[in-house]
């Protein structure tokens, strides 16, 4: 932690930099019903009435807005079994539009960058950072909707797990209007003590049930565990867990492409999929789309893996396929991923499948500046560089998809059902909203 506090203030010495560890704390910003806050942004029609955001093939509900919670929907609902009660209720529901909200998240976090300099992306409607004392929670909420028009939840603690508990109560709890500051002593523990252990960051279900038998239901019983026990029945994340609570930082800040293991491209499909060509479209944009977000990250790929399979739940015969392979040097050359992922495909795919679901994974990633080469290659690494380079500045300026490997198809008859989706407003000239 020390480390990350350097970057607010350059000290002539450790007493001056000590002291002004207590001008910092740690912030979780949390995007309010994000995807519909996103939605309805570009559609104010939408503002006040009850809406859900559907899941891919538009299968359930994975975002609703106020006015759906009060009428009692629950997320997962599956849409089929719930499209009376949006009839009846007259409950607006919309696709999932992912190329906006990855869009508006964006320029969620560009915009927290401008309070603090140390910040961590945590999903995509949540991020924890450094805040410097003057700057206040109330008014970074004001900011973010004034200039983005995504309302949040701020919630402000001496540790990253108390930042989450407080940014829990001020989505949850009366009177604190979307802004809750974690307070110290009995205070605290007297707020902890309403708040269920099955609320914490970090307490899963299985945790929470293991704790429930040993008499610690409430956030402030956990808080007062002891380490011995801790240690025993949990293990050093819990541990972690308690300190925090206690009030000593264990969760360090981290980098987003620090921590980004794999590139994963999946999809289920619109409609089954029985031909190989088809499927070869299909694998063909996953590969593309997962080679596209490593090189935004200046990462390269060792490793490939791909998959294909029907769904578990149909009847019929019932597959899941997949292959891995290695590059002879890390890329994330679209044309050379792309290429390697059909010849993986070419070896599994079996005739006869009705395949429901695709999917690529790139794994290995490190700095592109970092790879280790191939003495024995006769690919020109600074060619494909300056191709990926020209076909990605196409796509950002035109909107993806612009330009795209011959292989990806056009029509694309297997792509995810999207019957209620959104255009795409921010990354499309034709989708621009017409102000008169």
């Amino acid at each position: 932690m020390l480390e990350e506090l350097r970057v607010f203030w350059t000290v002539n010495d450790e007493n001056t930099f000590i002291a002004h560890i207590l001008m910092v704390q740690y912030a979780l910003i949390d995007c309010n019903n994000f995807y519909v806050s996103c939605e309805r942004l570009f559609a104010p029609k939408l503002c006040g009435k009850p809406v859900v955001v559907l899941s891919n093939n538009d299968g359930c509900v994975i975002s609703r807005s106020n006015e759906a919670k009060k009428l009692g929907v629950p997320m997962t609902a599956p849409e089929f079994k719930w499209r009376a009660f949006f009839k009846q209720h007259n409950v607006q529901v919309l696709s999932s539009n992912y190329e906006l909200y990855g869009d508006m998240s964006n320029r969620v976090y560009r915009a927290l960058q401008s309070f603090s300099p140390t910040i961590e992306k945590y999903s995509i409607d949540e991020s924890f950072l450094l805040l410097p004392r003057h700057i206040k929670g109330k008014t970074l909420k004001e900011e973010l909707h004034q200039h983005i028009g995504i309302p949040v939840s701020v919630g402000v603690g001496s540790t990253k797990t108390l930042a989450k508990a407080a940014n829990y109560l001020a989505k949850n709890r009366k009177g604190y209007s979307g802004v809750c500051y974690m307070p110290t002593g009995a205070v605290q523990d007297e707020i902890l003590y309403t708040m269920p252990v099955k609320k914490l960051w970090g307490i899963g279900r299985k945790w929470a049930r293991k704790l429930s038998d040993h008499g610690i239901k409430n956030v402030r019983d956990l808080k007062y565990t002891s380490d011995s026990w801790a240690k025993k029945h949990l293990n050093v994340v819990g541990l972690r867990i308690i300190h925090e609570l206690q009030g000593t930082p264990c969760l360090n800040l981290e980098e987003v492409v620090q921590k980004r293991k794999h590139s994963i491209c999946t999809q289920s499909f619109g409609r089954t999929v029985v031909d190989l060509a088809e499927m070869k479209e299909a694998v063909s944009t996953f590969a593309s789309t997962a080679s596209e977000r490593i090189r935004r990250q200046n990462l390269t790929a060792s490793l490939l893996h791909i998959f294909i399979s029907t769904n578990r739940h149909s009847k019929g015969p019932k597959i899941n396929l997949s292959y891995d392979t290695a590059f002879s040097e890390p890329t994330s050359s679209g044309t050379v991923i792309t290429k390697s992922a059909l010849k993986c495909l070419e070896l599994i795919f079996q005739k006869g499948y009705k395949y429901s679901k695709a999917g690529v994974i790139l794994s290995g990633l490190e700095n592109n500046h970092a790879s280790q080469i191939d003495l024995f290659s006769h690919r020109d690494k600074k060619k494909d560089e300056a191709l990926m380079a020209a076909f990605d500045q196409i796509n950002t300026h035109y909107g993806r998809g612009s330009v795209k490997i011959g292989s990806e198809g056009i029509q694309k008859p297997w792509v995810m059902k999207r019957e209620f989706k959104s255009p795409n407003y921010t990354t499309r000239f034709n989708a621009l909203k017409e102000v008169h």
